[in-house]
């Protein structure tokens, strides 16, 4: 007689209930896993936002906020000798409806920095806070010099309406 291997029905029933058991941790472990991994984004937007505002190669600095320090903040590419003129302006702007934080150019130029931004401010020591949908709050100083006397005539990219677009 040959005999025949394999798992008895009572194995495999014990089997199946302590699968049927422990099954709900390891859902709840991959659900939080995946909820974890949709924050990661914007975290990592935040940092290689500043990483590219603060850049050297850049040489931006803050020359003065505008809209009551909650829309913007105007930035100037600085020179490479103090004998210079600044060379290029920047608007670091805030539009709520859309949610973007951008760096403008006057004449209109766009470079989307961040999205799902719900609240933006800039304050006169370079703090910036800013939160995103889901309530998350990011805050950070920006290291980057103030640019003294005056830069240009140019006034902020538009009025405030058209700002809060």
């Amino acid at each position: 007689m040959k005999k025949v291997s394999g798992y008895t029905l009572v194995e495999v029933a014990t089997a199946l209930i302590i699968l049927a058991l422990t099954s709900p941790f390891f859902f709840q472990g991959f659900n939080e896993l995946q909820r974890h991994v949709q924050d990661q984004p914007a975290t990592i937007d935040w940092y290689l936002m500043l990483r590219e505002l603060e850049n050297p190669d850049h040489r931006l600095g803050v020359a003065m906020k505008y809209d009551n320090q909650e829309r913007g903040v105007k930035l100037v590419r600085r020179p490479m000798t103090p004998a210079e003129p600044p060379s290029k302006i920047y608007f670091l702007s805030y539009f709520p409806k859309a949610q973007w934080l951008v760096l403008k150019t006057p004449n209109n130029g766009m470079i989307h920095l961040m999205r799902h931004v719900t609240s933006f401010k800039f304050t006169r020591d370079h703090q910036m806070t800013i939160t995103i949908t889901g309530g998350q709050r990011l805050r950070a100083r920006l290291l980057l010099p103030d640019v003294k006397g005056e830069v240009s005539h140019e006034e902020a990219p538009g009025d405030s309406t058209r700002l809060s677009h």
